[in-house]
This record gives C-alpha cells, sequence and structure tokens, in this order.
C-alpha cells in the first residue's frame, strides 16, 4: 500500500509536458537516445521511426532491466497515451525517459522519416 501512495502522489505531482520531446529534438538525436516504440509488433513493423525497437507496453515491465539507464529513452506510440504511462514508470525505476510529442502520428505529419511495411513519409497512413 505503501509503494501505492508513492505513485499517487508522484503522479499527482509531476508535469507530464517536461518529460517530453518534439520531432526536431528527435530527428537531431537519432542514434543518440534508446528509441522505443511500444506499440503492438504489427503496427510497429507497419511503420516505426528509423532505429526504433518494439516493446508492447503491456511487456515493458517485465524487461525494463534491458534499457540502459545511462542513456536517455524515448517512447513513442500512436499518439502519445501509451508512451506516457511507459515514461512514468520508467521514471519512477531510474531511468531518464521521454515521450515524444504526438506521436508517430506527429512524426509523420512533420514529414520525418519513417520504415515499414506501409512507409508514408509526411502523409497520413490510416
Amino acid at each position: 500500500m505503501e509503494a501505492r501512495k508513492y505513485v499517487e502522489k508522484y503522479l499527482d505531482e509531476v508535469a507530464f509536458d517536461f518529460y517530453l520531446v518534439d520531432g526536431n529534438w528527435l530527428k537531431n538525436n537519432l542514434g543518440k537516445v534508446y528509441l522505443v516504440d511500444v506499440r503492438m509488433p504489427q503496427e510497429f513493423s507497419e511503420c516505426h521511426i528509423p532505429g526504433a525497437i518494439n516493446m508492447p507496453l503491456k511487456k515493458l515491465a517485465r524487461h525494463m532491466d534491458e534499457f540502459p539507464k545511462e542513456k536517455d529513452i524515448v517512447f513513442y506510440c500512436a499518439s502519445g497515451a501509451m508512451s506516457a504511462q511507459a515514461v512514468v514508470l520508467m521514471r519512477l525505476m531510474g531511468y531518464r525517459a521521454y515521450g515524444l510529442l504526438g506521436g508517430i502520428k506527429g512524426w509523420k505529419e512533420a514529414g520525418f522519416p519513417v520504415e515499414g511495411a506501409n512507409e508514408t513519409r509526411g502523409e497520413k497512413n490510416e
């Protein structure tokens, strides 16, 4: 129960936008950060940001020891909701975690490159 109170207090006080990076920042730092797509494997295979690994949100807690604590970790999903959960979890565990503002949808709308079976640069792919 004590841990739950700590988490609730943290969630009440945290400013979530403080832990966001925008597409321009990420584009300039690709290769310097550990980039994680928390969507399902099928979504990842259809379209993802170059250099990203896929770790579905539901598996994250079981695999967090595989992530580097000495490197910034940027999480993304379709629009930002799931990646926000990943950021909170990883921050609570001492990782330098951030979320991509707008998720992959915002990334693609900005015209940044993607990889996968349905590669679409700068266009909506629904």
